[in-house]
């Protein structure tokens, strides 16, 4: 049992890592069209309305980065 588990880990981790960052980009786009949803009338008086979505989804894929890979993705450290 402990041979199969050993030989198992490694595939489920090529497949679960790539199916993980599609349903984040998933989730970043269901963000932001529920962010646009949230502020349509800001929109009309408003030429940054997308600034704060935009920052924060650079700061949620940042993040990701900084837990994946060790280091921030933005340059900085």
């Amino acid at each position: 049992m402990e041979y199969l588990l050993w030989v198992f880990t490694p595939l489920a981790v090529v497949f679960l890592v790539p199916f993980l960052i599609v349903i984040l980009l998933y989730l970043s786009i269901l963000f932001l069209h529920v962010y646009k949803r949230k502020n349509q009338l800001k929109e009309a008086y408003s030429n940054n309305l997308w600034d704060g979505a935009r920052k924060t989804l650079a700061t949620l894929w940042d993040g990701h980065g900084a837990i994946w890979h060790g280091v921030p993705v933005g340059g900085a450290g």
